[in-house]
């Protein structure tokens, strides 16, 4: 985010807590596509996502007078966004929710993983590769290369230390690189 850019959603965090409609209205509109792409690519489902999104702007409607306008309220939603996907995914889990798709999607513990198949392009590869990587290593990544916030950010949305963020993004690449390398992927041989 440019300067201006922040210092504008610095202005409409300081508006938001005196309860002001038109900041609120600004932070959704320039929040709303990046954190629904977010939230679609944890869950898996625009629908649920755009869901998600609603629930995170809503919350932070009610609860706008204790939002810290020193602080950044992109890490605020990317935080509130990120809680509501976990428990949503949680939920599904707990009600049996689509059990078989979700285990095909993740791979299952007890099986040899078929990540690879011929037909399969490079993106999609990748995204199969990082959905295999623990969580917390898996959440980091895509704050960071994906959504292109700090390690700061990140720390704030993951409430961990940013050396800890930096410790799980070194760790993801890691692992990368011994997925690519068990799959002789050229470069990784």
């Amino acid at each position: 985010m440019d300067s201006d850019t922040a210092n504008m959603v610095a202005h409409w965090s300081k508006a938001l807590k005196a309860s002001d409609r038109e900041a609120f209205k600004n932070i959704f509109n320039h929040f709303y596509a990046m954190l629904l792409a977010y939230a679609s690519r944890i869950l898996e489902s625009r629908e649920a996502a755009k869901d998600v999104v609603q629930e995170a702007f809503i919350t932070l409607w009610n609860h706008r007078d204790t939002v810290d306008p020193d602080r950044s309220i992109k890490s605020l939603l990317y935080r509130i966004v990120y809680t509501r996907c976990l428990n949503q995914i949680r939920d599904r889990r707990l009600v049996g929710f689509d059990e078989e798709n979700y285990e095909n999607l993740m791979g299952s513990e007890n099986s040899e993983p078929d990540i690879m198949n011929e037909n399969m392009g490079i993106q999609e590869l990748l995204e199969k590769i990082v959905s295999r990587l623990p969580e917390r290593q898996r959440e980091a990544l895509l704050l960071s290369r994906q959504e292109g916030l700090t390690h700061d950010e990140i720390a704030d949305i993951m409430e961990c230390k940013p050396a800890t963020v930096n410790n799980h993004i070194t760790g993801a690449m890691k692992n990368l690189r011994v997925y690519l390398k068990d799959m002789n992927i050229e470069g990784y041989q």
